[in-house]
């Protein structure tokens, strides 16, 4: 081998000794998260020198959030003082050039395009108006386009009847609403057609919504229907690959305690996960991993589960706790039963509310199918990897997570009236920031889809 080589080869082994010493925190997470195991590079942690490369990956990080804050400050600060300007030229040129006084007097002084025989060319409208010698701008060419002004420009003299006719100044638009998806809603919805309603909402409550990516593809359609129909919010802390088995990888409880202290509204929380769960998990730090059904793995499993229950209660806030669905692997399947009944015990046990969804998305008998009984016709519920849903099938169970709810019918939204500016989080202020712990880098699979 060369001398060129041999010094190419080394700097390439450096290199990815560097990195994987910076950034040994995600790929112990993604290894766990993958083969339910230690990473193999969980032997170098003990090493001062190896364990110094997290903490300054942490703070490189932290530097950079930073760095980005501040940036994003800088831009919004930099664009504001820019239309403020803008805008204060445009008035000041505007009452020059024939603005309307507060007090409603025209200066007619100052005003363009009225010709000095107005009178003569019988506009009755202005005849009482003082003749005016139009000006031109010395710095602008005759045939030069005018500017494009940033509000709408005064209206002529010869479109008016006279000085008491002038309409008010242009009022500034209003911040412009999103749009919603349409929903097969109507008005007519009363107490009587939510016979099942469990949980009473108000517009001054919220909904949090937890899970993996199952609860990320249903989430949004819950809060787009929630927030048509009566204008509550919701804050969706859904992250995929997440569960109760890795907390050192997504802390649940943790993360929900801190939704719950900042936003005390919430009042109903809805929880969708399971299928990243059903493996090996490491109870604590250096100890062997606790194998899957077994005596201690249950007992650690279901004191997550009832940590989680434990937290919501302490707030007031009640659970809806949904069923995870036949899955097509058949082990994987297999698992999420077992899984399915812990989630059914202890919420049962704990007086929330444990919402079956196999069956309105055709798992028969607990038969597999990618397909459900939609109004009488068949439709796709699943996507390939007989894990995730289709649209539809986020929708279906959406539909059911709405059933159980139940809202004042004075605080509906009308179709004919959309929501104000002040209700919409993003324009108020209430949208929740992605936790920081929803940062870490690099992609992580759903493990069930394997």
């Amino acid at each position: 081998m060369s001398r060129t080589a041999t010094q190419t080869l080394c700097t390439l082994l450096v290199t990815l000794a560097l990195l994987t010493c910076l950034e040994q925190d995600a790929i112990t997470l993604y290894w766990r998260q993958v083969h339910h195991e230690d990473a193999p590079i969980d032997v170098l942690k003990f090493i001062p020198a190896w364990a110094s490369g997290a903490r300054l990956n942490d703070a490189m990080n932290a530097a950079k959030l930073r760095v980005f804050d501040a940036v994003a400050r800088f831009d919004v600060a930099t664009v504001s003082s820019f239309n403020a300007e803008r805008f204060a030229a445009h008035d000041a040129r505007d009452a020059n050039d024939g603005g309307i006084e507060a007090s409603g007097v025209v200066k007619a002084k100052s005003i363009e395009g009225v010709e000095n025989d107005a009178a003569a060319a019988g506009d009755r409208g202005n005849a009482d108006l003082p003749s005016v010698q139009a000006t031109a701008t010395p710095s602008s060419p005759p045939d030069a386009p005018p500017p494009a002004p940033l509000v709408p420009p005064a209206p002529k003299l010869s479109s008016l009847a006279s000085p008491s006719t002038l309409p008010a100044p242009p009022v500034p638009p209003l911040p412009r609403v999103p749009a919603f998806p349409a929903d097969d809603d109507s008005d007519a919805d009363t107490d009587a057609e939510l016979p099942n309603a469990r949980v009473t909402l108000s517009a001054e409550n919220r909904v949090l919504f937890v899970g993996d990516s199952l609860m990320q593809g249903v989430a949004p359609h819950v809060h787009s229907s929630l927030f048509k129909r009566y204008a509550i919010h919701g804050i969706d802390l859904s992250k995929q690959s997440t569960g109760l088995a890795y907390p050192d990888f997504f802390n649940w409880p943790r993360q929900i305690k801190n939704a719950l202290r900042e936003n005390p509204r919430i009042k109903l929380m809805v929880v969708f996960l399971g299928p990243n769960d059903p493996w090996d998990f490491p109870n604590e730090r250096g100890k062997p991993y606790l194998k899957f059904k077994s005596e201690v793995w249950e007992d650690a499993y279901r004191a997550r589960i009832r940590e989680v229950l434990e937290i919501a209660r302490e707030n007031g806030t009640r659970v809806f706790w949904l069923e995870v669905p036949c899955m097509r692997k058949k082990e994987l399947d297999t698992r999420m039963v077992y899984l399915n009944r812990l989630f059914s015990d202890e919420v049962k046990k704990s007086g929330e509310f444990f919402l079956t969804t196999g069956k309105i998305l055709g798992c028969d008998n607990g038969q597999f199918s990618s397909f459900m009984d939609s109004n009488g016709k068949r439709k796709k519920s699943r996507i390939d990897d007989g894990v995730h849903f289709t649209i539809a099938g986020q929708r279906k169970i959406a539909d059911e997570i709405l059933s159980f709810i139940h809202a004042d019918p004075r605080d509906r939204v009308s179709h004919r009236r959309r929501p104000l500016a002040r209700d919409v989080p993003a324009l108020n202020g209430e949208a929740q920031a992605l936790p920081e712990e929803a940062r870490g880098p690099g992609f992580k699979p759903e493990s069930a889809a394997r």
